[in-house]
């Protein structure tokens, strides 16, 4: 090789690397300013190289209108993010409709696809120790959920209590604020129960994918003490007295299914020498139906009958071996 054709490359070489970088500066520089990031300091030696680059001032110039890195660090992310639509919109209209789609597409999928977390809804008659096995299923997930799991209890109420909310619009006139006696209202005609089963499913509805979702779709444990299988089960609990089938079919069709359904019992002796809040009638009226639903696709039944540690470990090992199907599958 001669002389000039290897300086020519060497200064070819090093062009790309400059040029390389510049790009990889900006690209996360910018990246942090729009977020409201700090810059990381193990990166300075990079900034203290390109920041003073003349084609990163230029860049800087044209798209946000600053001569430098410290005009744009006080300048605002928002204002940042503004300009560069501005330029984009100016100089590449079309090629900016088509990064929106991309970024569009892109998170619409990691949104209804990603889901690294997973949901477990407990349902079962009073007395039948759901406080006590979700609290230890709890402890036993620590490792992995002590600050990343969130509670609810029947809904995710993304709106009140149906009592308070008639009671505020006027059209109830007194509330029944014994909750301690869950079981206390009375029959319902066709026409309430339907109005109530309305109302829930429009908060399971919206609730899942403003609360639950969000969680669920990364690393997060999202735990329902009572879910919409609770309205099948115990209508006089819910007050909704309708069909089972017509009720199972109403989940199927409109309401979000969580991932793992845990029904839990016992027999009705057990029960009533735990918790005496329903008779031996309620009891195997609940329990005729949680049979009907342990046939059903999602759902396990658990009888706890001996200690919460053995309904634990016989949840959690179901719930990690559909994992494990779940991550394969993914993986293929």
């Amino acid at each position: 090789m001669k002389a000039d054709e290897f300086l020519c490359d060497k200064e070819f070489n090093g062009f790309l690397w400059h040029s390389k970088i510049n790009s990889q500066f900006l690209d996360k520089y910018l990246y942090d300013r729009a977020v409201g990031a700090e810059y990381p300091e193990k990166y300075h030696s990079t900034r203290s190289y390109a920041e003073n680059s003349p084609a990163v001032r230029t860049k800087l110039k044209a798209i946000f209108g600053i001569d430098n890195t410290d005009q744009c660090d006080s300048t605002s992310g928002r204002k940042l993010l503004f300009r560069a639509f501005r330029y984009n919109l100016r100089h590449r209209p079309f090629g900016l409709m088509a990064d929106m789609g991309r970024f569009i597409r892109t998170f619409t999928g990691n949104y209804i696809m990603s889901r690294t977390g997973f949901s477990v809804g407990f349902t079962g008659p009073d007395g039948s120790g759901k406080t006590t096995v979700i609290d230890r299923t709890i402890q036993r997930l620590g490792a992995v959920f002590a600050t990343a799991h969130a509670y609810y209890h029947f809904r995710p109420a993304l709106f009140g209590n149906l009592g308070e909310v008639a009671h505020s619009a006027g059209i109830k006139k007194d509330v029944d604020r014994n909750y301690s006696d869950p079981h206390r209202g009375g029959r319902t005609g066709l026409f309430s129960s339907l109005m109530r089963l309305a109302y829930y499913s429009t908060d399971y509805i919206a609730g899942y994918f403003a609360k639950v979702k969000t969680k669920t779709r990364i690393t997060r444990l999202v735990i329902f003490d009572r879910y919409f299988t609770d309205i099948i089960c115990d209508s006089r609990r819910s007050r909704i007295y309708l069909p089972v089938r017509f009720l199972n079919l109403w989940r199927k069709l409109f309401i979000p299914s969580l991932d793992y359904n845990i029904l839990l019992t016992a027999s009705s002796e057990t029960i009533l020498s735990r918790k005496r809040e329903l008779d031996e009638a309620g009891i195997r009226d609940i329990n005729n139906r949680i049979d009907y639903l342990a046939d059903q696709k999602g759902y396990l039944k658990v009888l706890n009958e001996s200690t919460p540690d053995d309904a634990v470990t016989t949840i959690l090992n179901h719930i990690f071996n559909e994992q494990h199907k779940k991550n394969l599958r993914r993986l293929k």
